[in-house]
């Protein structure tokens, strides 16, 4: 039974496939439907764009976008234009195209195209990603405004000076009455490219309570204050669709990059929210336009960056955004200056903010979170939009601080509170730096930020080999580079990858390299074995210090990439032959079987890898990719234990089918396959 993720070219395509009984999920605003087919079905490429298959867990669906930076933006223009490559969009500050992906061209031999120019520095699927809301919904009141003193803070701050914080969210309720004139012009659907920021289901509830959280209009005689206090607009950038009702929805790296995008291009974004999360390995395109809103927004001053934690009381959240070195994670506190018993907390917590029960705006009618108009709103989702206000205040009273000035701003108004133990350098594993407070950082805001100064920058280089077979050993040349030599050693951390079309970059080095005092470069060189199962235009990069550990006048140079192109192997004139029997099976208890099998090298060539498809008849196959050396005339054998969800009714047939060696196909195809029957 195969998943088939299939891209329609019209709506009217689209609309009529996405009833149809074997539909697994449907992903509107890209017009795509994964189906699941008993037998392989040929599309029609007058419908269709793209035909992939997929995995059950659906969690690396392409949308049929890719990503590209480009050395050059104008060159990048001209590129598109001139392969008749359809430009979605673009952004001139971070040279970003999301460009389509041609019909019926696989995304690894689009890499291959467009990388071999020379033009760009990389291009990267676009995946449709799963995420979750942050939100634990109670009925309290505005408790939190006395405890961070806003009304101290608010009489500290200029008349007349409104800026703007940027709300990474799920829809937002322009025309509630509490937030007539707070939802700013710059507000954009990054899912439909639009203006129209308002929800299309009941499911999208949780963007407008955050909003009121910073910008409820206060002091309007009705609705609930905000911690903006009229000082602060929210841009709303609505980033999701397929809300659910438990508050979890879908996005993509396009959709997210997008949105930072147009913070960094509203002249007066203070501070970003961000209140959800997702459990994803990394979205690369996201994390460099967070890294350019923190380094180069605001003229080079950098926005404040916030996430929330998440609410599963873990110790050691792994989350993303919010464990991006460049985004600040938001636990929750509750009125007694605790940890929130659900918040995340741990080494990556930066600090915490109220979140529980704060009272703000509520979609109106049934399809908010209540029947009314306004809610106590708890969650880290409601700390991180506390905390992001917070930021936004303090730089209206001073917007000549920078971003990390205003890291040192809110660190050192934190309280320490909660009776927990906070170590040396003033932090807590529950409460990170402590508790907000808005009164405190203000004032702090007014004064003479106390920031180390940055005067150096680090960059680097690596080079390599133009072309490699795979399975070869390279030799890899890099350098880290100061733009000055300082008074002391600096130890720079950095990570080496390799990475081959749209499979995952491999880190196959960390560590540490050390400029001594007075010096301004080291170089070191490295060998490397290309897998032997690649080949096509492939990259190694270094990335600079990848924790943002250390402080430097500029964090957007700290990638350095080179090309290589890998060739397979001429297959040898005996070829490779392997040779695959079942010998047997055991119970291992109700339902559990373990399955016997003899790989044999019957070939003249030493076998280093090899891959196969397992599985039983009707059921989902398996395919293996494995590295292990078998020599010449010798054999292994091995046990593999399948649950009952994977064998269905017995008896039935487990089969094995060998595909690949050394990346290569068998030489002798009539010894691949073996099967045998499982009974009780």
């Amino acid at each position: 039974m195969n998943l088939k993720s299939v891209k329609f070219k019209d709506k009217a395509s689209f609309e009529k496939n996405k009833t149809k009984a074997n539909v697994v999920a449907v992903y509107e605003p890209f017009g795509i439907i994964v189906f699941r087919d008993e037998q392989p079905v040929t599309p029609d490429p007058v419908k269709v764009s793209q035909s992939d298959t997929v995995d059950a867990s659906l969690d690396q669906i392409q949308s049929g976008l890719a990503i590209i930076i480009a050395k050059n933006f104008e060159e990048g223009k001209q590129y598109f234009a001139a392969n008749n490559i359809v430009v979605k969009d673009m952004f001139e500050v971070t040279s970003t195209f999301f460009v389509e992906v041609p019909d019926f061209i696989k995304f690894d031999d689009f890499y291959g195209s467009v990388m071999s120019t020379g033009k760009f520095i990389s291009v990267e699927p676009d995946y449709i990603m799963p995420m979750a809301a942050h939100a634990e919904l109670d009925y309290a009141a505005h408790w939190h405004l006395p405890n961070m003193k806003c009304s101290e803070a608010w009489s500290l701050l200029p008349a007349g000076v409104v800026k703007e914080v940027a709300v990474l969210d799920i829809a937002c309720e322009t025309g509630h009455e509490d937030l007539q004139g707070m939802i700013s012009s710059t507000s954009w659907n990054c899912v439909t490219d639009t203006a129209d920021v308002n929800p299309v289901s009941d499911f999208e509830r949780h963007g407008t309570p955050c909003s009121g959280v910073i910008a409820a209009n206060t002091g309007n005689g009705i609705g609930v204050k905000s911690i903006g206090n009229n000082s602060l607009k929210v841009q709303f950038l609505h980033i999701g669709f397929g809300s659910t009702s438990s508050g979890s929805f879908s996005t993509s790296d396009t959709i997210i990059t997008r949105a930072v995008n147009k913070a960094i291009a509203n002249p007066n974004c203070v501070a970003m929210s961000m209140s959800w999360g997702s459990s994803g390995s990394g979205y690369p395109m996201f994390s460099n336009a967070l890294n350019a809103a923190r380094t180069s927004a605001r003229n080079g001053k950098g926005i404040p960056l916030f996430a929330s934690s998440g609410n599963e009381f873990r110790s050691d959240f792994t989350q993303l955004p919010a464990s991006y070195p460049s985004v600040m994670a938001v636990g929750a506190s509750a009125q007694n200056n605790t940890r929130a018993n659900f918040s995340n907390y741990g080494p990556k917590l930066f600090a915490a903010a109220p979140g529980v029960a704060l009272m703000t705006v509520d979609r109106t009618g049934a399809a908010g979170y209540g029947p009314d108009s306004y809610r106590g709103f708890s969650g880290t989702s409601a700390a991180c939009p506390a905390m992001a206000a917070v930021a936004g205040a303090v730089l209206v009273k001073n917007p000549g601080l920078t971003e990390v000035q205003v890291r040192e701003v809110l660190k050192n108004s934190c309280r320490k509170v909660g009776g927990y133990v906070y170590d040396a350098t003033g932090k807590s594993l529950e409460l990170g730096w402590g508790v907000v407070d808005m009164f405190t950082a203000v004032s702090l805001a007014g004064n003479d930020v106390p920031v180390t100064p940055v005067t150096f920058n680090a960059y680097g280089v690596i080079s390599s080999p133009a072309t490699a077979q795979a399975g070869t050993v390279v030799t890899l040349s890099y350098s880290v580079i100061l733009d000055k030599a300082l008074a002391n050693d600096l130890n720079v951390p950095i990570v080496l990858s390799f990475k081959n079309g749209s499979n995952p970059s491999l880190n196959f080095y960390t560590g540490n390299v050390t400029i001594v005092k007075g010096q301004t470069s080291v170089t070191a060189n490295i060998p490397y074995t290309i897998p032997n199962n690649v080949s096509g235009v492939s990259q190694f990069s270094m990335t600079i210090d990848p924790s943002n550990t250390i402080n430097e006048t500029n964090e957007n140079d700290n990638i350095a990439l080179t090309s290589i192109n890998v060739s397979l192997p001429t297959p040898p004139d005996m070829g490779l032959d392997a040779e695959v029997v079942a010998n047997r099976y055991e119970w291992l208890d109700a339902d559990r079987v373990r399955i016997w099998y003899t790989f044999t090298n019957k070939g003249t060539t030493p076998i280093t890898s090899w891959k196969a498809v397992v599985g039983f008849d009707g059921k989902p196959q398996t395919n293996w990719n494995r590295t292990q050396s078998v020599l010449p005339g010798k054999s292994f054998s091995a046990g593999t234990v399948w649950p009952s969800s994977t064998f269905g009714i017995l008896p039935n047939t487990w089969r094995m089918r060998v595909t690949e060696l050394n990346g290569l196909p068998d030489a002798n195809p009539s010894n691949n396959e073996t099967s045998i029957v499982v009974s009780r």
